[in-house]
């Protein structure tokens, strides 16, 4: 027999005290009911009813019974309730990785929107880059600068950045201004790199004068504001 639905036709029986009551409520025809108790009864070996002109009256045994059968359908629904909460108000603990200049700029600022919009979810930053392990930093995502290649992860593209050409002026005065991307070349470049990726202007790669890529925002802007290099 169906324990938990022998649990419910009990329950509605006792509390309405009659067989024909519970049958209507419960959507079901009386001899479906009585079917279903009395093979309860027979399972449990022990009356839980007394049968009388005017209905159903519970037993010692069956008033034991009805108390315990009720805390088990309230914790059922209150079960079944807590598992349609994280879909109405996501809760928990978020471990993301993002690259510090990422965090800095783009990341820090959105956070009070998100905790407004997420109360209950607990935002943790950790340090990481696009060749980073997820699972061995404990990550429940990764934010790179650039498409991971990594055939086990999901990815998906959250926005597009674009690269300028920057410069103090006093490094063009010096220097002269570049009219076409070729004319880099002869420029001292500061260049922000993703690793692994080639610099690309107009489609073509480029290829800095003398300074070295690097793949830090602050320094590299330092450096340039002093008019020494320009910047991409």
């Amino acid at each position: 027999m169906d324990r938990l639905r022998g649990i419910e036709y009990f329950v509605s029986a006792a509390e309405l005290g009659s067989i024909s009551a519970a049958a209507d409520a419960l959507g079901v025809s009386p001899p479906a009911v009585s079917k279903l108790l009395a093979a309860l009864e027979s399972r449990l070996r022990i009356p839980l009813f007394t049968r009388t002109r005017r209905g159903i009256v519970l037993t010692r045994d069956g008033e034991g019974y009805l108390a315990r059968c009720r805390k088990i359908l309230e914790d059922i629904e209150s079960a079944e309730a807590a598992l349609t909460i994280p879909a109405q108000s996501p809760r928990g603990t978020l471990v993301v990785g993002v690259p510090p200049n990422l965090a800095t700029y783009c990341i820090a600022p959105a956070l009070h929107r998100f905790r407004g919009r997420f109360p209950e979810i607990i935002i943790h930053l950790r340090r990481a880059y696009r060749d980073s392990d997820l699972a061995a930093q404990g990550l429940d995502v990764l934010l790179a600068l650039a498409w991971l290649g990594k055939d086990d992860l999901i990815a998906s593209r959250l926005a597009q950045t674009r690269f300028l050409i920057c410069a103090a002026p006093a490094y063009w005065a010096k220097a002269g201004t570049p009219q076409v991307p070729a004319d880099l070349a002869t420029h001292d470049c500061l260049v922000y790199r993703i690793p692994e990726r080639p610099c690309l202007i107009s489609g073509r790669s480029l290829e800095a004068k003398s300074a070295p890529p690097s793949n830090s925002g602050p320094r590299p802007y330092a450096t340039s504001k002093a008019g020494s290099s320009l910047l991409h």
